[in-house]
């Protein structure tokens, strides 16, 4: 979960375009790619389209080169991350950071500071009747 102390944004689900979590006990079906995907599987389950439901904040893959040296470093001796000048240590982050923006991994967490209202129609209207034909 997001920062509870973050002010709570309430988000109309018809202008909502992201991921939303819905905290059903009944299913693992917590996320979902939208709001219409929500109505779909609450229709399909037979169970009420909640009023309301929270938003996602996503997370890509990140990596600390200075865990990356820690790791490395852990059989040498006790000082060799002096060795490494800090400027190779940026250096070497940068390459990370490049390499991270191409990677396809995201998650998605239950963001409490954001209440999607679900307002878009649940059961959308029939088709009207076709007019009837003039009898002779």
């Amino acid at each position: 979960m997001k920062n509870k102390n973050k002010e709570i944004e309430r988000v109309k689900g018809s202008e909502h375009a992201g991921w939303i979590y819905w905290p059903d006990d009944e299913t693992d079906d917590h996320f979902f790619s939208s709001v219409t995907e929500l109505i779909e599987c609450c229709k399909v389950r037979g169970v009420p389209v909640p009023k309301e439901v929270n938003g996602c904040y996503e997370m890509s893959i990140s990596i600390n080169a200075e865990d990356v040296l820690e790791s490395a470093l852990e059989e040498h001796h006790e000082d060799a991350r002096s060795s490494i000048p800090n400027a190779e240590v940026e250096k070497l982050q940068e390459l990370i950071d490049e390499w991270c923006a191409v990677q396809k991994v995201i998650t998605y967490f239950q963001d409490t500071s954001v209440i999607v209202e679900i307002d878009v129609p649940i059961n959308p209207p029939a088709d009207p009747p076709a007019p009837n034909s003039p009898s002779e």
